[in-house]
């Protein structure tokens, strides 16, 4: 995997790697390679040198991306069923035609249990917007 400084969340990742001592050994499940060019140092010290020395994620670096994905997904969603029912003028029936509509768009296959879950985070974060009154805020 590439990642490029030049992007936020790039920048976020290569921030978040550490130097480790300890050899790297492949976990089951999923294993990434993540490249460090040199030039992902430039004017930004706060990222590895990893030219000559292994790097790792440490599990609250972890912890942090995947909230950052999670936000991202909440937000995206949000904005998705929001845009469909003002398209649909708030007909009945046509928000969960529309949280249907996202997950088969990003190719996310759920069985029904995780569909009544994912509507009721919907909900939960339709009401927590509703109190902030942004959508940015839940970014932030």
């Amino acid at each position: 995997m590439h990642i490029t400084r030049n992007r936020p969340l790039g920048k976020f990742v290569l921030r978040c790697l550490e130097k480790t001592n300890k050899p790297l050994f492949i976990k089951n499940g999923i294993t990434l390679y993540i490249k460090v060019s040199e030039n992902n140092r430039v004017n930004d010290k706060k990222i590895v040198e990893a030219r000559y020395t292994s790097v790792i994620l440490s599990q609250s670096s972890i912890n942090d991306i995947i909230e950052v994905f999670d936000s991202f997904f909440r937000a995206a969603l949000i904005a998705y069923v929001n845009g469909a029912e003002f398209g649909n003028d708030y007909k009945k029936g046509k928000r969960n035609k529309a949280i249907y509509s996202f997950l088969e768009k990003y190719n996310m296959n759920c069985g029904k249990s995780s569909f009544e879950k994912i509507v009721k985070m919907y909900y939960r974060e339709k009401q927590a917007e509703t109190n902030a009154k942004v959508l940015i805020n839940r970014l932030l």
